[in-house]
């Protein structure tokens, strides 16, 4: 049994070496998608991540039968939601010169942010021949990932802007002309994001068609290592009707893409 085995492992190990020699090359194709999120944590409130997609083509140089390099360009989605709780005040005077407390009341304020991401990766490459057809293939590594698009748009709840006279112990409101009222509108607008340095991994398999092409199916992932987002201290919205987004206030500073999905792709052999 012992010298079978050994037989076995000799076949398979000449049949990888067959299929991984030195100085493959490759180009490949891949799309996917999964939990897409930029990651951020937010004073009094709370926030959830959404799907996105990747799309990926790929390059990868074999220099010995089982490790290589890779790059590309590809680009990915990332997409959040908040949903705010708050009461804010500030010292302000009304048009006759009487001193107040401004108060904005946040009520289930929510905030999607989206982003659309293009990606530059670097990574180290292994792979491993199963059989003639199955192989096992996993990158590890880093992507610089430049911002390309982003935006934020809000999507439910309300802000309500009042005004409490200490002097006299009253709190007024529903005074449109003076800034003081119920915030109905659904603001949407661009986001400045900076470029992020991520880490990157995946790991799948791969089934041979001929000898050129390749079919893949894996899953990946991706952590970014520093904020996009250039920390801001502006009022997320204003009396007189500005609404500035939560990505310019001082609820949130730092902003991180994460992602984990599945991806299918098909791979070229272009060395034969």
């Amino acid at each position: 049994m012992t010298k079978k085995l050994l037989i076995a492992a000799l076949a398979l190990g000449a049949t990888a070496a067959a299929q991984a020699q030195k100085g493959d090359q490759f180009l490949s194709l891949s799309a996917g998608g999964g939990f897409h999120q930029l990651g951020y944590s937010i004073d009094n409130g709370s926030r959830k991540g959404g799907a996105g997609y990747t799309l990926g083509a790929g390059y990868t140089y074999f220099f010995s039968p089982n490790w290589g390099i890779s790059t590309g360009v590809g680009a990915q989605s990332f997409k959040s939601t908040s949903t705010l709780n708050l009461l804010t005040k500030a010292p302000n005077v009304d048009a006759e010169g009487d001193a107040y407390e401004l108060r904005t009341r946040y009520s289930g304020w929510k905030e999607e942010q989206s982003a659309t991401l293009i990606d530059i990766p670097l990574a180290a490459t292994y792979r491993r021949a199963l059989t003639t057809k199955v192989g096992l293939t996993a990158s590890a590594g880093a992507k610089l990932s430049i911002p390309a698009k982003s935006t934020y748009k809000a999507t439910g709840g309300s802000i309500t802007t009042t005004g409490y006279y200490s002097q006299w112990k009253a709190e007024l409101g529903d005074l449109p002309e003076q800034g003081l009222s119920t915030y109905s509108q659904r603001p949407s607008g661009d986001i400045s994001l900076r470029p992020s340095v991520a880490l990157l991994a995946d790991a799948g398999a791969t089934y041979l068609l001929n000898d050129a092409i390749s079919l893949y199916g894996g899953i990946y992932a991706s952590y970014g290592l520093n904020s996009m987002l250039k920390a801001d201290s502006k009022n997320i919205y204003l009396k007189e009707g500005i609404y500035n987004g939560l990505f310019e206030s001082s609820q949130v500073d730092k902003v991180k893409p994460l992602a984990l999905g599945v991806k299918l792709g098909v791979v070229w052999n272009f060395r034969h």
